[in-house]
């Protein structure tokens, strides 16, 4: 396991792309380095990644250089469900606002008239 790879990335980098090594943390520059083999063997460095940003984002950008890995369908039903759970939570707001001001105004006393 990579060093500071709590996601474990690092196995679900190499799922991706078979050419994948290992994770390697470059102390001097901060930075995790993504260590692949190419066809003749050789390691190199494929992409490099922020400290502190071993992420699923770095899982997105594999499959972004990777398209052929990459499922858009999957992509596109968590979009959808990203944006039906902000809809669903908009809705549940301005329902529990429209209650709380309802229910404030039956608080208040009424006014006793002058008779």
């Amino acid at each position: 396991m990579a060093q500071y790879d709590i996601h474990s990335i690092e196995d679900r980098l190499q799922a991706i792309d078979p050419r994948i090594v290992r994770i390697d943390f470059n102390h001097a520059r901060e930075r995790h380095e993504i260590i692949a083999r190419d066809n003749h063997g050789a390691e190199y460095i494929a992409f490099t990644v922020p400290w502190g940003e071993l992420d699923a984002r770095v899982e997105r950008e594999l499959y972004r250089i990777r398209p052929e890995r990459m499922n858009p369908f999957e992509e596109v039903r968590r979009a959808e469900e990203h944006k039906q759970r902000a809809e669903d939570k908009k809705i549940h707001d301005m329902a529990t606002d429209l209650v709380e001001n309802i229910q404030s105004s039956f608080r208040h006393k009424p006014s006793r008239s002058i008779e």
